[in-house]
């Protein structure tokens, strides 16, 4: 989003391509303006970060049966359908994001009324898709906003979950074409690589699970240096639009 303004109505002659938002707190005769198209600061982000929240803590019974993975699989599907409504700017984003995530859902519930590997295989491709198009949405904003609100923690947190959600479906992946990238890896997996990720996001390394082949330990060293420089680029970000904001008031 672009730099927002205050501008006296008054002083307003002329304001083509631009939206007029009138916004509490504001002085009367004064509004802020926005590119056409753009949509005003909210709380949008809150439900994406509590859907994530969410999956911390029912991935772990995804294991019990498959009605309990179906649940998982869906709420994956949530996360992307709330980020897509929460961070779509444009009208052509939603789109674009519709676009991606159709399939991506269809093929959740087909992949688990059917035992298949290649509608596995192709479910974890279009998630995967859908979500790395949503995460480079979150980053858009993240970087383009100027003030530092609880929307923008959000998403700036929202965002570090979503990396390490986005490398347990490459791991997924990977498990699918290649049974023996990771060792003591159960048949299930999904569970498994979800810890796997975020612990190798965190750079905790516990140790209980290894990557073996050549792919899985370059795609966990990639998720670790990402996970460290999205770290240092967002608190840095942050820290500096906050201290910009304190010096102009």
């Amino acid at each position: 989003m672009s730099r927002l303004a205050d501008i006296p109505v008054s002083q307003r002659p002329h304001c083509k391509g631009r939206a007029i938002i009138p916004s509490p707190g504001v002085p009367s005769g004064t509004a802020l303006v926005y590119p056409a198209g753009v949509k005003a600061d909210g709380h949008r982000t809150y439900g994406l970060l509590g859907t994530v929240v969410i999956i911390f803590v029912v991935l772990p019974l995804t294991r019990s049966g498959q009605i309990a993975r179906l649940i998982g699989a869906v709420l994956f599907s949530a996360i992307i359908f709330w980020g897509l409504w929460a961070l779509s700017e444009r009208r052509r984003h939603l789109n674009v994001g519709i676009v991606l995530m159709a399939p991506a859902f269809a093929l959740t519930i087909l992949h688990h009324l059917v035992e298949s590997r290649s509608i596995e295989v192709t479910w974890l491709i279009t998630n995967g898709v859908a979500l790395g198009f949503l995460i480079a949405m979150l980053l858009r904003r993240l970087f383009r906003t100027e003030r530092v609100t609880a929307d923008t923690l959000s998403s700036a947190i929202s965002g570090y979950f979503l990396l390490g959600i986005l490398w347990s479906f490459a791991y997924a992946f990977l498990f699918q074409l290649d049974p023996d990238a990771f060792r003591a890896v159960d048949s299930g997996g999904a569970s498994d690589l979800f810890y796997f990720s975020f612990v190798t996001l965190t750079t905790l390394g516990y140790g209980d699970i290894t990557p073996v082949s050549d792919a899985a330990e370059t795609l966990a060293v990639l998720e670790a240096v990402v996970g460290q420089l999205y770290l240092a680029i967002t608190v840095a970000r942050l820290v500096g639009m906050h201290i910009a904001a304190r010096q102009s008031t």
